[in-house]
This record gives structure tokens, C-alpha cells and sequence, in this order.
């Protein structure tokens, strides 16, 4: 390179650079030593402040970090959270988290992310122990190997307990019905008293059936009796685990069937309107009636004194309530005595008689 020469009057004359010639003449220099020929620049030169650290390269002075949470804890499971706040001026920075059990002093380490700018970052973790206390904090790695750390955050993996499930109920019939429920889980425990909390729907308080123990994850069932008809249930399955764990399945609603009236007669009236003639003329005025709304049909026959059936009528119904009338003329019938019933029959198949007897 060419040299140049610069002189004064108390001194010997050095040789320096054209690099430093220029800084001379104001390109970023701020001092010079002739002697040495060496150049310190503070702005927008060559040395620091201008082609070192903090103009043209990079300093990690200033990188933070924060500890901002678990979230998602499982039982041997958690995703960690933090975030990088601030690059100190660096074109990036290398952070992960570090985790250990709060009663021990050494910290285990996540994989190690780049970031290229400020935000958030986080990491899952698995194979943890149920039901333990953690602590973790956010690490920022910086370029020149100094590391920032996060405040401490803690979380507790979730206990492994036991679990139970309340599945439905079978055979439901007026007063009765059957429940079931299962154990999936017994969790740490060796063993799990279950059994059913019932009720009435809209009651304040629970029945209890009686207890069963189970030594596996399995099925249960308990029968009920004595329940009220057309009555809407609700019930749950319960666990009592041998650790002290206990856990309680959601509630499952069921309607017991309701109870069958019979259908019933309310007037039954019979006359013979023929006589002296040589034929039978019998009336019978009916009324019924049942609380269950679903009558179906009425029937009135008449029966000579063999038992025979001579006349008969059928009349189709419905509702809670009919009333009617009909005549059954038998030719040639007069002078015998005549049995007239009078039958009526619901939707559900019930059906209820009455007999009465004419002379014609």
C-alpha cells in the first residue's frame, strides 16, 4: 500500500496508511496517534461505533427474556411458554427452557430455538411424572456465549386418579330400572369402591345404592326398584378409589314408563224397546272413560240364553272420555231374555267388561 508522510516539529516522522490519512481528513476519526499509526474512531468511522459493535456489527448487550407460563398440563405432559422481549441489537438469538423438579438443584434443558426477532416461543414437553411440582424459566443463549434467564414459574403435573363414567340406564320399566357405569381407569390405586347416587329430577338430595369393589377397570350395574312411574331420573356413577382418589361421572337422565290405567265404564244403561211385538229391540246408552287418554273401542253384544252371540255392534273411540248409544233389533227375538255386555278396550290393549240382562 502507499505510504504517506506526516510531520511535526518535536517529533519523528511515521509512516501510516491512506486508511488512516483519510480518518485524518474527517472520515470518522477523532484521533489519531502518529506514533503508532493507530486510529480510534467514536463515530461513524472504523472502529467501535462505526464498522465495529454497534453501527455495522452486533452487540448483545440488552437481551431479555420473560417466563410466561404452563399451559396444556397433562399427567406426563406440559407445553412451556416465554418470550423473548428484546435482541439487544443482534441479528438473532438461540433461547430454551429449563425444567427440573422443585426439590432438586440440577435443570434439564429443551431443544434450543433461533429467533431472528422479539415474540413468543414455547416448547412441549413428555414423559414427566404425575402429579409432581416443576419449575422452569425461559433462557436466552446470547452470541458471545452469556446466557439470560427468565424469572422461575412453577406447575404440577396432573395426579393420575382414578376415572369413572356413567354410561346409562337398561331395563327401564314402570319402577324399575337398571344402571351402569364403568371404571376406566383405577389410576395408582389397587383398588375402587363404586356404586350409583340417584334421584328424582329436580330433588335437592341423592340415594345411594349399595357399594361394590372392583380390583380392575370394568363394568358395573345396579337394579332399582320402587321408583315412581312416568317419573323423570337422573343418576351418577362414583368412585372411591383405595389411594383416596375419588372421581364422579356426569349425570345421565332416564323416564320410568308410566303406569297403564285400565279404561272404566261409567254408565251402562239397558232397555227393550220392542216389546209386545215378535222382535227384540234393545237400547244400551254407554259412557267411558280412561285417565290415560287412549281409548280405543267400544263394543256391545248380546247373547241369547245358549250363550250365542245374536247381535253386536263396535264403535272405534279415543280421548279420555265418550259417551254413546245402540240399538239391536233381533228379528223374531221377542220373549227371551237376553245378556247384553258392554266392552271397552285401550290403545295399551287393556280392556274391561260389564253384563247386564233384558227380557224382550
Amino acid at each position: 500500500m502507499e505510504k504517506l508522510s506526516a510531520e511535526k516539529s518535536d517529533k519523528k516522522v511515521t509512516s501510516i496508511s491512506r486508511r488512516s490519512w483519510l480518518k485524518t481528513l474527517g472520515v470518522g476519526a477523532s484521533l489519531i496517534s502518529l506514533e503508532s499509526g493507530s486510529v480510534a474512531a467514536t463515530s461513524g468511522g472504523y472502529g467501535i461505533g462505526g464498522y465495529g459493535a454497534s453501527e455495522y456489527g452486533d452487540s448483545d448487550t440488552g437481551v431479555t427474556v420473560t417466563t410466561d407460563g404452563a399451559s396444556d398440563v397433562g399427567e406426563t405432559n406440559v407445553t412451556l411458554n416465554g418470550s423473548l422481549t428484546d435482541l439487544g441489537g443482534t441479528s438473532f438469538v438461540d433461547v430454551y427452557f429449563e425444567y427440573r423438579h422443585t426439590n432438586v438443584t440440577t435443570w434439564s434443558a429443551t431443544a434450543t430455538q433461533t429467533a431472528s426477532s422479539a415474540g413468543g416461543f414455547s416448547a412441549a414437553i413428555t414423559g414427566l411424572g404425575d402429579g409432581v411440582a416443576y419449575e422452569f424459566r425461559a433462557v436466552a443463549l446470547t452470541s458471545d456465549g452469556n446466557s439470560v434467564t427468565g424469572s422461575p414459574s412453577n406447575f404440577t403435573t396432573t395426579e393420575h386418579s382414578v376415572v369413572v363414567s356413567t354410561d346409562g340406564a337398561t331395563a327401564i320399566g314402570e319402577t324399575t330400572a337398571t344402571l351402569n357405569g364403568s371404571v376406566t381407569d383405577r389410576g395408582n390405586a389397587n383398588s375402587a369402591d363404586i356404586y350409583f347416587e340417584y334421584r328424582e329430577a329436580g330433588s335437592s338430595s341423592w340415594n345411594a345404592t349399595s357399594t361394590q369393589t372392583l380390583t380392575s377397570a370394568e363394568s358395573f350395574t345396579q337394579n332399582l326398584n320402587n321408583l315412581k312411574s312416568g317419573t323423570d331420573h337422573e343418576f351418577r356413577a362414583v368412585a372411591l378409589a383405595s389411594d383416596g382418589d375419588t372421581d364422579t361421572g356426569g349425570s345421565v337422565t332416564f323416564v320410568t314408563v308410566t303406569a297403564e290405567s285400565d279404561p272404566a265404564v261409567g254408565t251402562f244403561s239397558i232397555s227393550e224397546a220392542g216389546s209386545p211385538n215378535p222382535h227384540a229391540e234393545i237400547n244400551v246408552d254407554w259412557a267411558v272413560f280412561d285417565v290415560d287418554g287412549d281409548l280405543s273401542l267400544v263394543t256391545v253384544s248380546v247373547a241369547d240364553s245358549t250363550g250365542a252371540t245374536v247381535k253386536s255392534s263396535t264403535t272405534s273411540v279415543s280421548g279420555s272420555s265418550v259417551s254413546g248409544s245402540d240399538s239391536l233389533k233381533i228379528k223374531h227375538g221377542g220373549g227371551e231374555v237376553y245378556e247384553v255386555t258392554l266392552r271397552v278396550e285401550d290403545n295399551a290393549g287393556n280392556v274391561v267388561t260389564e253384563t247386564g240382562s233384558v227380557s224382550s
